[in-house]
């Protein structure tokens, strides 16, 4: 939690942030996450001009997920930058933010829905079958294309 009272009281013009957070592993357990590096925070929270909670921030870390194709564990670094965003509170005099729920929200949507790192697609395939890139596949290499041709004929 971090606590606003000393911004909502007008005590400071802002909080500056610049610090790592680590996440507990809560919130990622039941995701395409499986660890995620501490994730560095630089920005500042604020009034704007309708007195209301605004931040600023920029954060950065790394996330392992699981490759797409050889479904090995793979970093894949991950970044956001939230530009006057609002915080929007239940209660209108609530002196704390929940930060570690911020930034998950926000990490959540740099989750890719597929990723690889696998290059070297030969090494996937087996009798019968094997893994196109999607430049064999543009560039007409397509096993497909004698089935295709077949019932074309028909």
């Amino acid at each position: 939690m971090l606590d606003l009272t000393a911004l909502n009281s007008h005590v400071v013009e802002r909080i500056d942030l610049d610090e790592e957070v680590t996440l507990s592993e809560d919130y990622y357990r039941d995701t395409e996450v499986l660890k995620l590096s501490p994730i560095q925070v630089k920005g500042s929270i604020y009034k704007d001009s309708n007195d209301q909670n605004v931040i600023d921030l920029v954060a950065n870390g790394t996330m392992w997920i699981q490759d797409a194709i050889s479904l090995e564990e793979v970093s894949y670094p991950f970044s956001f930058e939230l530009t006057e965003e609002s915080l929007e509170t239940e209660e209108s005099n609530q002196n704390s933010l929940d930060f570690p729920t911020l930034l998950w929200q926000n990490i959540v949507l740099e989750i890719p829905l597929k990723f690889t790192e696998v290059d070297d697609f030969s090494e996937f395939q087996g009798t019968g079958w094997k893994l196109l890139s999607e430049d064999e596949l543009k560039n007409n290499q397509n096993p497909f294309n004698d089935l295709l041709s077949k019932f074309g004929e028909e």
